[in-house]
């Protein structure tokens, strides 16, 4: 079999990289050159015995190595800015990055008070850059999925600050009328509830206000969940906006 090529190896492993527990991975393993790129030295034992790579291992290497987290972000987002995403890529990808990005701040948790801020700051650093195009990118529901995804696990996991929860939130509410209506709300309320105080900032509440069924919605999350002090928190914001237009 021919070899591939060193200067296209980092696309052809991102391509396959969602069918590392396949035998065609093991075939790619087989012919890859011994030089691989630095992002996927992970890969260096399954490359000596053209063994399938277990799932923890890439997760491993995501929350350990920058580069190959920069890698893998990077290539889900020019896929899906070409249009050129496709189900099972973007499905791995958002596995491997919600568990890469709650180890590294799991992770960043250990050490003093400052050194666990600063981790915490460079966590944010990698990731709400990702977050920032993955909610700018129309027209790719599993993208933008899995940027609530992302953004609820920041918001559980880490002490945002007020500003950067309502900046999240504003992102979300833009997409509320072109994705999933309930999972946008959802992640909403969980980020809402994890400000310093239960707050809507302006644009988001102009948003959900816009939203014709926003009854039926905040109705289906409060099976699940305490929203009480969410949508009083709307109800609040809806008064300074109405408030804000009559001076």
């Amino acid at each position: 079999m021919a070899r591939v090529h060193v200067y296209n190896t980092k696309s052809v492993l991102l391509t396959f990289l969602p069918y590392h527990q396949t035998p065609i991975f093991q075939n790619l393993l087989a012919i890859l050159p011994t030089n691989i790129p630095i992002e996927f030295k992970f890969l260096g034992p399954y490359l000596k015995t053209a063994t399938n790579p277990p799932q923890h291992a890439i997760v491993y290497s995501a929350t350990n190595t920058d580069s190959f987290f920069t890698a893998l972000n990077n290539y889900a987002l020019q896929l899906c800015r070409a249009g050129q995403q496709y189900d099972i890529f973007l499905s791995f990808w958002a596995r491997i990055i919600t568990d890469a990005v709650a180890g590294q701040l799991d992770l960043a948790r250990s050490g003093r008070r400052e050194v666990q801020r600063q981790r915490q700051e460079d966590v944010l650093l990698k990731i709400l850059p990702i977050l920032r195009d993955g909610f700018s990118i129309r027209g790719v529901p599993d993208l933008t999925m899995a940027c609530y995804t992302f953004s609820m696990v920041l918001s559980t996991k880490s002490n945002l600050a007020d500003n950067v929860i309502d900046s999240l939130m504003d992102s979300v509410a833009e997409t509320i009328s072109a994705g999933n209506p309930r999972a946008a709300f959802l992640c909403l309320y969980l980020l809402c509830r994890h400000r310093s105080e239960w707050s809507v900032p302006p644009k988001t509440c102009t948003k959900i206000m816009r939203v014709n069924n926003v009854g039926i919605l905040l109705r289906q999350i409060a099976d699940e969940f305490e929203i009480d002090e969410f949508v009083l928190a709307l109800h609040n914001a809806s008064l300074r906006s109405l408030q804000k237009k009559r001076t």
